[in-house]
């Protein structure tokens, strides 16, 4: 396996890390407006690659502020982003963004999309990284996910009861389980 150098994070950097994830989520701006409020002026519109750095960026600083260490992949080409050691030796960290699915849950991609021309195909994760670490950008918190705890094609973490009396506590996801805190 190719792993990168480890990441030794200095606590100046750490604190611009943290700062700038925590400015955008204490103004509520929306992936439209992040780049308009950049000192440096407009980035351009947010895309997909902009909000998984951003996602990338805190699950990083939450890892190393727990005191875990953390190892970045050099380039983009293995099928995970992160590998962090909690002392239980490397485990792989495939790093998502979660959305508010309009009925209390955190809702998650567990696959890929591969495809260079119009035909896009989707790609699981199982295998090829050990957990999913998804940012949840409405709360700023970062939950840690077994691969095998969702399925391949979307994630669900319950962050309040559902409305329906036939639900059955046993078989949901709650997202407190899985807070990284």
């Amino acid at each position: 396996a190719r792993l990168s150098r480890m990441v030794q994070w200095q606590p100046r950097q750490l604190l611009d890390l943290e700062i700038a994830v925590r400015v955008c989520v204490r103004e509520r701006w929306s992936c439209s407006e992040l780049g308009s409020h950049h000192p440096a002026g407009k980035m351009g519109e947010m895309n997909t690659k902009r909000k998984g750095n951003i996602s990338e960026a805190k699950v990083l600083a939450t890892f190393v502020a727990r005191g875990w260490s953390v190892a970045v992949p050099f380039g983009d080409t293995e099928p995970y982003d992160l590998v962090v050691d909690r002392g239980e030796g490397f485990e792989r960290v495939q790093v998502k963004t979660g959305r508010p699915s309009g009925n209390g849950c955190i809702l998650f991609n567990t696959y890929s999309v591969a495809g260079r021309t119009k035909v896009y195909v989707q790609r699981s994760y199982r295998g090829k990284a050990d957990w999913f670490g998804v940012y949840y950008p409405p709360t700023d918190e970062v939950f840690l996910i077994p691969i095998d705890d969702v399925s391949e094609s979307e994630g669900r973490l319950r962050l309040e009861a559902p409305k329906s009396a036939a639900w059955s506590p046993a078989r949901i996801r709650w997202a407190k389980q899985y807070l990284v805190s």
